[in-house]
């Protein structure tokens, strides 16, 4: 039988949870090296007033296990009818997945949109992630946007504009 699973809303009490979830995440991902934030940088961008990323904790047993990470987009507004939301992680923890804990992330996440009149929720999913998408076609309403392709000018370049 599978534990009931609590979603909320991040608290500044949340950071350290946070923190070393997205640490695991880019090691998963084997992108540890590119992992640029420290505590304080995300704590300043996820519970500072002005802040444009909210994060969802996913809970069992009163002990969080899982996070999205996301924030309000209007990326590609002449194509939708409404604002979006772009989830930038999504994360479980190992010993927890395939217990639903990213399913119930997931549909708070389509309620969120839902009460905020989004249009969409967009993200990106690394081509060799094989678990990632197995999880995404069983949920039986994300697919594959096949006509963008994701581009970018790195940190590095921008001094060249």
């Amino acid at each position: 039988m599978r534990e009931p699973v609590k979603v909320r809303f991040a608290t500044p009490q949340d950071i350290d949870f946070i923190y070393d979830s997205l640490i695991e995440l880019v090691k998963e991902a084997r992108l540890e090296k590119r992992f640029s934030q420290t505590k304080n940088s995300l704590f300043r961008m996820i519970f500072l007033n002005d802040s444009a990323v909210e994060v969802l904790i996913g809970q069992a047993r009163n002990n969080p296990v899982g996070l999205a990470l996301f924030s309000m987009t209007n990326r590609n507004f002449m194509l939708f009818n409404g604002p979006g939301i772009y989830l930038h992680d999504l994360f479980v923890n190992e010993r927890y997945r395939r217990m639903g804990i990213a399913t119930a992330l997931i549909n708070q996440l389509k309620k969120i949109a839902k009460e905020r009149q989004c249009s969409r929720i967009d993200w990106v999913l690394l081509t060799d992630n094989k678990e990632g998408k197995e999880f995404y076609k069983s949920l039986q309403c994300a697919e594959p946007v096949e006509y963008f392709q994701y581009m970018r000018i790195n940190h590095d370049e921008l001094g060249l504009l």
